[in-house]
């Protein structure tokens, strides 16, 4: 599942990447690192950053929150990386 909702975040539709996002942070949120793996989320983050939709991004910024009190520093370092608008 996680799979195709990364897959969802490159979308060009506005509603299926804030509903990808949206479904990703309820993820994390209710189960944690443990259960949902980080890396693949993290990977998949800069598209979402990019998007042009600002509702997107900031949806983006709140899984970055989320996933950074799981792991911590390798959040922030990846976040800085980003090229956001």
């Amino acid at each position: 599942m996680q799979t195709e909702l990364l897959k969802a975040l490159g979308n060009k539709v506005p509603k299926v990447v804030l509903a990808a996002v949206d479904t990703l942070l309820a993820m994390v949120t209710s189960f944690g690192v443990p259960t949902v793996p980080p890396k693949p989320i993290l990977k998949a983050l800069p598209a979402a950053f990019a998007h042009k939709d600002a509702t997107v991004r900031e949806r983006a910024k709140e899984l970055t929150v989320v996933l950074s009190r799981w792991v911590g520093l390798p959040v922030v370092g990846q976040v800085r990386e980003l090229p956001i608008p």
